[in-house]
């Protein structure tokens, strides 16, 4: 069984080196001064559209999660080229550790999508809740070479025979063909509790992983990810939010 695992685990990793995805690291620096209001922030948001509020729900004003100028990306990925900039609001009940929502819906959490820069203004926030992301930063961006983890590589079958403990003791520690734990823009999702959880039918494309951060004050689902996916198509898009418990 041991060596079936080490050749499994050998056969895997080189599967792995063939999917290298270029992704865009999420940097939060407060040294970063942007003079304009549509520059990318986590725990902000600055611009909406004249006709759009605020969002709330029955608890009161949504806590905004980040606001994504596209064209600041060192690399914009093709499921991004039709969106100038984009905004995500959590509900506080979500922030609260609810359970997932399903597609944008407005009432557990909340994407809009600007397919220009034209026409946005400035947005007055509200009085947040406690809890709001506590310390919002300006982001800027660093490009990563991403690979898959074990979870985008291996079948149930193989981790059920122990091939996930073999991997982590052989390969963990080395750096190579990392998948970077980060909040990112593309690239493969960081799998560090085995699947993403999409209460939704349809598997979305990945766009967006947000992770725990210290210097922001952000915790989600007791360190769990957050994940935002893109189901696309001509007439409509969907934008779904899946998790991973910590």
């Amino acid at each position: 069984m041991d060596d079936n695992l080490d050749v499994a685990a050998e056969h895997l990793e080189m599967l792995r080196r063939q999917f290298p995805r270029t992704a865009m690291q999420m940097v939060l620096d407060n040294t970063l001064k942007p003079d304009v209001p549509t520059a990318s922030w986590f725990g902000r948001v600055q611009v909406a559209l004249p006709d759009e509020e605020w969002p709330t729900t029955r608890l009161g004003p949504m806590i905004p999660v980040c606001q994504i100028n596209c064209s600041e990306l060192l690399v914009r990925p093709k499921i991004l080229q039709d969106i100038a900039l984009f905004t995500v609001f959590f509900s506080n009940e979500l922030l609260d550790d609810m359970a997932v929502g399903g597609e944008s819906d407005g009432e557990s959490w909340l994407f809009r999508e600007y397919r220009s820069l034209d026409g946005l203004e400035p947005i007055d926030e509200p009085e947040l809740s406690a809890l709001r992301i506590k310390r919002p930063h300006p982001i800027r961006w660093e490009q990563v070479v991403d690979y898959p983890s074990i979870y985008d590589v291996a079948d149930g079958q193989l981790l059920r025979q122990g091939l996930e403990g073999r991997w982590s003791e052989k390969y963990g520690g080395s750096g190579e063909c990392e998948n970077f734990f980060a909040s990112k823009i593309d690239g493969w999702p960081s799998l560090k509790y085995g699947s993403i959880h999409y209460n939704y039918r349809v598997w979305p494309q990945f766009v967006l992983q947000l992770t725990p951060n210290e210097d922001a004050g952000w915790h989600w689902l007791d360190g769990g990810i957050a994940y935002i996916g893109r189901d696309a198509s001509p007439h409509w898009s969907y934008w779904v939010l899946g998790s991973a418990s910590g």
